[in-house]
C-alpha cells in the first residue's frame, strides 16, 4: 500500500506520485472501519491528510523514512524546516518531547487551540528528524 495518500472529508492532493484513497469521515460519528483502513495505509508507509484546528496537515509514521521523504516532497517542505509532531495527548507527547513544568502549564493553558510549541526532543525521535534537537 505504500504510496497511498488517505484524505478525509473528500479532500485530495494533486500529484502524480501516488494513488489516492478518499474517506468522508463524519466528525461526530466516524466510522471505525474507515479509520482502521486509513490507519492501515499509514502503517504500510502511506501519507495521510488530517484535519486539525489550523487546517489540514500531512502525516506519516515517525519511524518511516521513505514516507517522511514523500511527505516533504508533497508538501514542498525544505529539509531544514523542523517536523511537526502530532500527538493525541500530553502523555504521548512526553514520550517524544521533554516537557518541563513551565511548558506543561503553558500547553494546558492554551489547549485546545491553534498553538505550536518548540520543545527539546527525547532520544525516541529519530536522529534524521531531530536536527537541532527541537521538534
Amino acid at each position: 500500500m505504500a504510496g497511498h495518500i488517505a484524505c478525509p472529508n473528500g479532500s485530495l492532493l494533486e500529484t502524480s506520485l501516488a494513488r489516492f484513497l478518499r474517506y468522508a469521515v463524519h466528525p461526530d460519528n466516524p466510522q471505525p472501519r474507515q479509520l482502521a483502513h486509513a490507519a492501515a495505509v499509514v502503517r504500510a508507509g502511506g501519507v495521510a491528510a488530517l484535519p486539525t484546528a489550523a487546517g489540514y496537515v500531512l502525516a506519516c509514521r515517525l519511524d518511516d523514512k521513505a514516507a517522511g521523504l514523500r511527505l516533504r516532497r508533497l508538501a514542498a517542505q525544505d529539509e531544514r524546516d523542523p517536523p511537526v509532531l502530532l500527538c493525541r495527548d500530553l502523555p504521548q507527547a512526553a514520550v517524544y518531547l521533554r516537557i518541563d513544568d513551565t511548558a506543561f502549564r503553558a500547553i494546558r493553558a492554551g489547549a485546545p487551540g491553534r498553538q505550536s510549541y518548540l520543545l527539546p526532543c527525547t532520544r525516541r525521535v529519530p536522529r534524521r528528524l531531530a536536527g537541532s534537537g527541537l521538534a
